[in-house]
């Protein structure tokens, strides 16, 4: 199995979208490099492929997802975008991340 820069131009898509003000293409991509991402990462688990540095972008690729959402005015899909990233960061052990993601996410529900 070959996943080789696959969640990478689902990026560089997202990327591109946004540039040019389709945040809701952007969002899909995104979406899309998501799902490769958790599926490298339960793949590389199960030692049928080498793992990557996929664990960390995963938790870039929803908060960037929140973060579209919000442009969209989308505030509950934020909202679960950020809590999946906070509990992927906790998953890692990322404590920096988390403590960033919740207070992104107490801003939110805040304001």
């Amino acid at each position: 199995m070959k996943f080789d820069g696959l969640r990478e131009g689902y990026e560089q898509a997202a990327t591109h979208y946004e540039r040019h003000g389709a945040l809701a293409r952007a969002a899909r991509s995104n979406f899309r490099a998501l799902v490769v991402a958790t599926m490298k990462i339960v793949l590389a688990s199960e030692g049928l492929i080498v793992g990557s540095d996929d664990e960390a972008a995963r938790i870039a690729i929803a908060e960037r997802i929140a973060h579209l959402n919000l442009l969209m005015g989308n505030r509950p899909a934020a909202a679960n975008y950020l809590k999946r990233a906070l509990k992927f960061a906790a998953d890692v052990g990322d404590e920096r991340r988390v403590e960033n993601l919740r207070r992104q996410l107490q801003q939110l529900e805040m304001t």
